[in-house]
């Protein structure tokens, strides 16, 4: 594949960049780089939540993502894209702090719980640019991405985070295995939420979405969690 100049003149400076400008090096791949390898990411992440039961409880009892899916949607989205292009440190990223931990000073949840909803937002949109994307981000960025979200998790309170991509992805899966299950609350988060990407598609692959889903999610755990057709056993949806 022919690479844009530009492009790969980014991609040599990204897998040579200072460990100390984590930030930078993570906003270079987020807006730039690998921008819509990551957006796709995050997408995915959104929706992984709601493969666990306890998760998908609360979210329920909010009531929000069932009654107004697309603004529950395009809120997560904002508040990490302003993170990210600001800085953790700005005015705006200390205020979207603060933000956070208002709104998430009452929710239940033990530390595990918290850390593997912040840890979706690191380790699926790296997996996914590893699988799918133009290239495969390089430690250099790894390494960035988790020291974002380390020191994000720092400062929401939330305590023992992987220093290491390395550790972060053992603590995802570990997590995932112990607690990835179907629950009735979560099916119904999965079906609301369901309508945002319908509503993104052309109406003749809007039947496909379901389908779509499970073919990139991979994984048959997850799918029958979220009360997906299972991969490779799909069919399109009636109209």
């Amino acid at each position: 594949m022919r690479t844009n100049p530009s492009l790969a003149s980014s991609a040599r400076h990204q897998t040579e960049a200072d460990p100390e400008n984590w930030e930078a090096t993570y906003r270079q791949m987020v807006l730039y780089d690998l921008a819509a390898d990551i957006e796709l990411g995050f997408f995915l992440a959104y929706y992984r939540n709601f493969a666990i039961p306890s998760i998908a409880a609360t979210l329920q009892r909010n009531g929000e993502i069932t009654q107004r899916p697309v603004k529950r949607s395009y809120d997560t989205a904002i508040v990490t894209y302003e993170l990210i292009c600001n800085g953790l440190n700005s005015d705006r990223g200390r205020h979207m702090i603060r933000l956070l931990n208002h709104v998430h000073r009452h929710v239940p949840g033990n530390n595990d719980d918290f850390l593997y909803v912040l840890l979706t937002l690191l380790v699926v949109p790296i997996r996914w640019a590893r699988a799918y994307g133009w290239r495969v981000p390089p430690p250099a960025e790894e390494s960035a991405a988790t020291r974002f979200y380390q020191e994000l998790g720092a400062r929401m309170n939330i305590g023992t985070i992987p220093s290491t991509f390395a550790d972060a992805e053992k603590f995802f899966d570990d997590y995932e295995r112990k607690n990835i299950a179907y629950s009735p609350g979560g099916a119904e988060l999965m079906a609301s939420t369901v309508q945002i990407l319908k509503s993104r598609l052309p109406a003749p692959v809007s039947p496909l979405t379901r389908p779509m889903l499970s073919a990139m999610f991979d994984d048959d755990r997850l799918t029958d969690a979220l009360g997906l057709p299972t991969h490779g056993q799909t069919k399109p949806e009636l109209p």
